[in-house]
């Protein structure tokens, strides 16, 4: 679904979400920079995840605890990160998203 847009030349800004068929790619050689938010079940740390595995990141960022399992990744155990505590900007800034 994506490549179509793109073999037409349509260049997105900013990609939000993306469908399992897109998940052979790696995030770091997608067209445009996806950064996907977990939470280290653990720590409750915020991990920021812009390379490895696309359904992997996507899988982790969506695992509700209790749900679908936690996604294990680089040594953590990852969960969505909306556990987070929200109070504070998070690695949103990292990668400058402001919206």
């Amino acid at each position: 679904m994506l490549l179509a847009p793109y073999e037409r030349g349509v260049r997105p800004d900013l990609v939000v979400g993306t469908s399992v068929g897109a998940g052979r790619a790696r995030l770091e050689d997608l067209p445009k920079p996806l950064h996907v938010v977990a939470v280290d079940v653990l720590t409750g740390e915020e991990v920021l995840l812009s390379a490895g595995h696309t359904v992997d990141a996507v899988l982790a960022s969506a695992a509700i605890p209790g749900v679908p399992p936690a996604v294990r990744w680089e040594g953590r155990e990852l969960v969505d990160g909306s556990v987070a505590d929200k109070r504070h900007p998070g690695p949103r800034w990292a990668c400058r998203c402001t919206r």
